[in-house]
């Protein structure tokens, strides 16, 4: 009985003492002994790691330059209103 797994366009096989990874699309494989096999999932995990931390970065700009557009849009509405009210001679609570 062999052990397989499949995750969308890859599968991995023990074949023997060996690891195989399977490209299913382009139908090629290669196998992986145990310490390279180590060394890849150490790899991989590192890759993952450094993947999410550079897109929590890009969220976190993306979510900054929301609020400072909302912040800017306040502002310029504020302004916008602050004028309406001098123009008719109202005393409002920002100005």
């Amino acid at each position: 009985m062999a052990l397989t797994r499949r995750l969308k366009d890859y599968r991995w096989e023990l074949r023997g003492h060996k690891i195989a990874l399977v490209n299913l699309r382009q139908n090629k494989d290669f196998e992986l002994d145990k310490v390279r096999l180590m060394s890849f999932l150490k790899f991989g995990i590192n890759c993952l790691d450094s993947m999410r931390i550079e897109g929590m970065k890009l969220l976190r700009k993306k979510a900054r330059d929301t609020r400072l557009q909302n912040r800017i849009k306040r502002e310029q509405a504020i302004q916008r209103q602050q004028a309406l009210f001098a123009k008719a001679g109202i005393k409002n609570k920002h100005g």
